[in-house]
């Protein structure tokens, strides 16, 4: 009886061709003839895998064609954005060409405008020191027509009374008072000078707690009222004692609070802890060493506790001030250099004492000169040409 076999047939299993062997009701004697078809069988190509053989070299071609589409597209795009780069930076090389041009007239501006400027502060220092001469020419014709004026008034007076009791109503004064604000005016400076010098001292006493209603500022020698009239436009309570009758007439005059009295029958006559500060100017170069003692005794009497006490007198440290200017006045007795004035202050049972080196000579004084020497020299002629001396009453 004849074999009926069957061929092989593809079938899709889970998306996978694969070859099955169909069954065939032929038995084939012997298992060494079953290992021998089964091998012939899947060592052939099936159909789908020969059809994607077959097919694959187009489908590498337009692989290839697609990927070189997408990079020459890529390098259009990169080559426009370059284009677009190029032009920006063109525009940028012409805008900063610009901006170079502007600063380049902006810097000659600005040169112009330094050169303008020394000029002008040229000017300015001409302007100053051509004001400054005619200030200390008036104050000298002052000093002159003032001086001038009181020796007429005493003319006026005719001779002195065999009584020796002048009228009530004149200022009585000597010959060293006629001749005070006439030496003010020449020699210290004017007015608008002084203040201008005294204006560093205020902010010691803005707010001072000492100084409240009752416990005003005494200013001790006072002279033309230049301090007084600061202490006033800042508000602070204060009046002034002075020996010149003169002095304390054109303080009147002025508005401001002044006393013809002595500092020590004055200070004498007040009740401990009545005043909240005291200020002295330019006056302790005046007294011998005894009533110096006394002032300071007395100031520590009449001082608030922590009351202020502030004494301004000419530096000797300056051999230009201890050796010529000191001397300008005649009622000078003796410079106080300012270690002496800290030890006198300190005798007297004062605390927390303090020297503050005040008014330097200006530049046009100094030896114009760079070096150790020069500056040597400069610290020694022309040092600060006063000193404060400021202490609080413990």
């Amino acid at each position: 009886m004849a074999t009926a076999v069957k061929t092989p047939q593809l079938q899709q299993a889970s998306g996978t061709p694969q070859l099955q062997q169909a069954s065939s009701p032929q038995t084939v004697s012997g298992t060494g003839g079953q290992e021998q078809d089964r091998y012939d069988l899947q060592s052939r190509p099936s159909l789908l895998t020969r059809l994607i053989q077959h097919l694959d070299p187009f489908r590498g071609k337009r692989l290839r064609d697609a990927e070189q589409a997408e990079l020459w597209s890529r390098l259009e795009g990169l080559a426009g954005d370059l284009r677009a780069l190029q032009h920006s930076v063109g525009q940028f090389n012409h805008r900063f060409s610009q901006l170079a041009g502007d600063h380049g007239q902006l810097v000659n501006r600005v040169g112009n405008i330094q050169d303008q400027s020394v000029a002008l502060q040229n000017q300015w220092a001409e302007l100053g020191q051509r004001a400054a001469a005619t200030e200390r020419s008036v104050a000298v014709m002052k000093g002159d027509v003032h001086f001038q004026n009181r020796r007429l008034a005493r003319l006026d007076r005719g001779p002195a009374s065999t009584t020796g009791t002048p009228p009530s109503d004149e200022l009585q004064s000597g010959p060293v008072d006629d001749l005070f604000l006439a030496f003010e005016d020449r020699f210290r400076g004017s007015i608008a000078e002084i203040k201008l010098r005294l204006r560093s001292h205020l902010d010691r006493f803005r707010g001072l707690p000492s100084l409240f209603p009752g416990r005003p500022l005494l200013d001790i020698g006072c002279g033309r009222g230049e301090w007084l009239e600061l202490l006033g436009e800042c508000g602070i309570d204060a009046y002034g004692v002075d020996r010149n009758a003169h002095a304390v007439d054109a303080c009147n005059r002025r508005g401001l609070e002044a006393r013809h009295a002595d500092a020590l029958t004055h200070l004498a006559q007040l009740p401990d802890g009545a005043l909240g500060a005291i200020t002295i100017f330019h006056l302790v170069e005046h007294l011998k060493l005894d009533d110096l003692l006394q002032l300071l005794e007395q100031a520590r009497r009449t001082l608030v506790t922590d009351g202020l006490l502030l004494i301004e007198t000419p530096n000797p440290e300056s051999i230009k001030v201890g050796a010529s200017t000191f001397h300008y006045d005649p009622t000078h007795i003796r410079p106080i250099p300012p270690l002496l004035g800290q030890f006198l202050v300190e005798s007297r049972g004062f605390v927390g004492v303090e020297i503050v080196r005040l008014n330097p000579y200006p530049d046009a004084s100094l030896v114009q000169e760079k070096s150790e020497v020069a500056d040597r020299l400069n610290e020694l002629m022309f040092g600060p040409q006063d000193y404060a001396i400021l202490a609080r009453k413990a």
